[in-house]
């Protein structure tokens, strides 16, 4: 079956956002009294932040929570500013829907900053849908869990669909609904990480998806590394 659906992951992916979040992250470990190094944080951009806090610094859920909180203190007054959108968006995205494909935005931001975001950047008028997590629901969501409600919004199945994302959480959450991923390798990735996720293709600009051969076979075929 042809994909005519195509997924896209948000920071790192379309916008440069590390150092919003990064100083975020940092603000919220300051008022927690946990020393740390601010430039050892990069690892906090993409996955979800309860994961990240509970991996890097040892929290329990409850020291998790409060952490969110705090950065979220920051981060939607101030770091949710702290961003560029990548050059290549609007010349790739107007590519695409030109083409025929449909866009959605699938990412482990809450809902409502991802939509901040993108019309800050004036990149809304692209995607059907923007799906992330929600602000206060009390329960962690998986990047897998928002791409299920992006399919269920966008009314496809993933066999119609591809995930593109700079980290593993895309990759592994396309993998657990059999889903096309494609990795780039400009994000927040560690060396090898998308290859060891398991990324379908690897690409290094977003642009390359401009390339009619290329996407053909992003949308036909699976389990190239480019």
């Amino acid at each position: 079956m042809e994909k005519k659906v195509i997924l896209f992951d948000l920071d790192g992916t379309l916008t440069d956002s590390a150092d919003g979040i990064i100083k975020s992250v940092s603000y919220a470990l300051s008022k927690m009294g946990i020393e740390h190094n601010p430039e050892e944080l990069v690892c906090f951009v993409g996955p979800p932040l309860m994961d990240s806090f509970m991996t890097f610094y040892k929290m329990d859920e409850t020291q998790s929570r409060e952490a969110i909180r705090l950065y979220r203190e920051r981060y939607g007054v101030t770091g949710i500013f702290e961003n560029r959108m990548y050059e290549d968006v609007p010349e790739t995205m107007n590519k695409l829907l030109n083409d025929g494909y449909r866009l959605g935005i699938a990412t482990c931001k809450p809902e409502k900053f991802a939509k901040i975001v993108c019309d800050k950047f004036d990149m809304t008028k692209y995607f059907e849908a923007i799906c992330g997590t929600a602000m206060d629901s009390g329960v962690q969501t998986t990047k897998a869990e928002v791409i299920a409600d992006a399919l269920g919004r966008l009314g496809v199945s993933a066999s119609e669909t591809v995930m593109v994302g700079d980290r593993h959480h895309d990759i592994e959450g396309a993998k657990s609904h059999n889903m096309t991923s494609v990795g780039v390798t400009y994000g927040y990735a560690r060396a090898g990480e998308l290859e060891s996720a398991g990324a379908d293709y690897i690409i290094d600009s977003l642009k390359e998806l401009t390339d009619r051969e290329l996407i053909t076979r992003i949308c036909h075929a699976r389990f190239n590394v480019l």
